[in-house]
């Protein structure tokens, strides 16, 4: 064979070739990464405001678990914290996070985990 043809052989190998794909730990991560960001960019500021409107006592014992049609969910570590909660909101903690949010807050449901 000709040097010319070898040549050739290996270029197509390299345009041919399995081609480095990356490892499913790696898409998962991207993805992972992905829905991370669009959370807080969605969330960001209602979290913020969350956590300075709640005393700390309560708002650690919190966590925003989703959002659905402007209902933000919030799981709470057990019934007391959950009630408490809910007496806050009702008390005008709601308005105000209607207020200061940038993401429409219909209403907020509070759930046990």
């Amino acid at each position: 064979m000709s040097m010319m043809t070898i040549d050739h052989l290996k270029k197509l190998k390299e345009w041919r070739g399995p081609r480095q794909r990356p490892s499913v730990y790696q898409v998962a991560l991207e993805r992972i990464q992905r829905d991370a960001k669009r959370t807080h960019r969605h969330l960001g500021d209602f979290i913020e405001h969350w956590y300075e409107l709640l005393p700390d006592e309560i708002a650690v014992r919190t966590n925003i678990d989703s959002v659905r049609g402007g209902t933000i969910y919030v799981r709470a570590d057990n019934s007391a914290v959950a009630f408490e909660v809910d007496r806050f909101l009702r008390e005008g903690a709601l308005a105000n996070l209607r207020r200061c949010c940038s993401i429409t807050v219909a209403d907020i449901k509070v759930r046990v985990r």
